[in-house]
């Protein structure tokens, strides 16, 4: 399995984009992005500023650079389009042009993914945290919502340590859905540090 750690997004697509040419790749992350572009008819078309992820960069020669995608477009709520890159569909000419979450992808493989890592889940001071503010899975909303009468990070009591879990298995699944290579984007440096000396990597 080839692993590799990215501090920015353009490197990473860069990468991918090469593999594009011989093997099925995805771009995909959790639900830690609100879903803005949900029932437009043409995400593709709408500014960057208006995608679901717009991400701003700064570059390590000091240039601040902007990322931007939308979710994954699934007319009908069919995620099927995204999967198999049906013809007909943006993803199907670029398979990196849309970003897929944990439904998409469940019970599916693809050669190589790209995981947006952000910051629903980070490393401090020892230990996951989850900044509740954002987590935007529309089926936690209620359980986070309870997560946020306990504290604006999880874990501070039991909701928030449900919560947890539930990011945990989230990234789990995206993590194991790739054969032959997983890239991951990790803009956060305490999280990316810790990930990558867990991986015995400096």
């Amino acid at each position: 399995m080839d692993f590799r750690i990215f501090e920015d997004p353009f490197r990473m697509e860069a990468e991918l984009a090469e593999y594009a040419k011989h093997y099925t790749v995805r771009l995909v992350s959790t639900y830690s992005r609100p879903w803005k572009t949900d029932g437009s008819n043409y995400p593709h078309r709408l500014p960057p500023e208006a995608l679901d992820f717009h991400e701003r960069v700064e570059m390590a020669n000091g240039e601040s650079r902007a990322w931007s995608r939308p979710w994954n477009f699934v007319p009908g709520q069919d995620y099927t389009g995204f999967v198999a890159g049906r013809p007909g569909l943006p993803i199907h000419d670029d398979p990196l042009c849309e970003v897929g979450c944990t439904y998409a992808v469940r019970g599916f493989d693809f050669d190589y993914l790209g995981l947006l890592w952000l910051d629903d889940m980070l490393w401090r001071d020892g230990k996951w945290v989850a900044p509740l503010r954002n987590v935007h899975e529309s089926g936690m909303g209620s359980l986070v919502r309870s997560a946020l009468k306990e504290g604006l990070r999880a874990p501070a009591g039991p909701h928030g340590a449900n919560v947890m879990e539930k990011l945990r298995q989230a990234y789990r699944i995206l993590l194991t859905r790739a054969i032959r290579g997983m890239f991951v984007w990790i803009p956060d440096a305490e999280t990316r540090s810790h990930v990558a000396n867990s991986l015995g990597r400096s």
